[in-house]
């Protein structure tokens, strides 16, 4: 599945480059608005694939991703990761009640 995904998004974002590199300003409103629409639908999709690395524990591809759309900052690996790989809370340690926002 997210073998799957993953491909999915990476023909999303060749589909915006290429629709970056043919961007021509001197055509159609029209034609402007259907370059634009892929042009953000790659950035989207370059951002999805880099949550997907996260994920999957692959921080090295998801910072290339997320620098690449001029990005600096990202949440940690590790908040992605499983509940049962987690480090445990200091509250669930020693049996408090654990409290969330």
């Amino acid at each position: 599945m997210a073998e799957a995904e993953e491909a999915r998004l990476r023909r999303v974002i060749a589909a915006g480059a290429r629709a970056a590199a043919r961007l021509d300003t001197s055509s159609t409103s029209a034609k402007l608005k259907q370059a634009a629409g892929r042009v953000a639908a790659g950035a989207t999709a370059q951002h999805d694939l880099a949550l997907l690395c996260s994920r999957q524990g692959r921080g090295s591809e998801a910072d290339r991703l997320l620098r690449a759309l001029g990005m600096r900052h990202r949440l940690s690996v590790s908040i992605f990761a499983p509940p049962s790989t987690a480090t445990p809370s200091p509250a669930g340690l020693c049996g408090a009640p654990i409290v969330l926002d």
